[in-house]
């Protein structure tokens, strides 16, 4: 994710901790960021997906003076995810239910033996949420960070 929508999915990710106890930080992190990834790879090669290619919002706010993201740009990226989705998701509806299948999967797999799943719903939410956040990036001109790997 790129230096706008990093702290933005840290922020949500940290709200959503109180209300849905069974979701870990680590978990939460892993599901946006795969789906913000999973953008990426379908933006790069949409047939490979079956995807006619990629449709993006471009109705979020301009900037505000100084370079800032609207104050309410988490709510209005929230709702993005639960209205219209089908519309800016690129992928058939098979396509995308498998997709967070195989999330809930890996995010239940990383969890301790002991801890308690995270419904498939709350996944679903979560990668939407980093599917739009890749949209918004793509809106405002950001980029992911590349991040070198650690040497040691």
């Amino acid at each position: 994710m790129s230096a706008l929508t990093s702290p933005m999915a840290l922020g949500y990710l940290e709200r959503l901790q109180r209300p849905i106890p069974t979701l870990s930080l680590a978990s939460g992190v892993q599901i946006v960021s795969r789906s913000y990834v999973a953008h990426l790879v379908v933006e790069a090669d949409p047939d490979s997906f079956g995807a006619e290619g990629v449709s993006t919002l471009a109705t979020f706010p301009a900037m505000r003076r100084g370079g800032s993201p609207p104050q309410d740009l988490v709510t209005r990226v929230v709702k993005v995810t639960r209205r219209n989705f089908e519309e800016i998701r690129a992928v058939s509806t098979p396509v995308w239910e498998g997709y967070v299948r195989c999330l809930s999967k890996r995010a239940h797999d990383h969890e301790s033996k002991d801890a308690e799943v995270v419904a498939v719903e709350v996944v679903d939410a979560l990668a939407r949420f980093g599917w739009v956040l890749r949209q918004v990036d793509i809106q405002y001109g950001f980029h992911p960070e590349r991040r070198r790997p650690d040497p040691g």
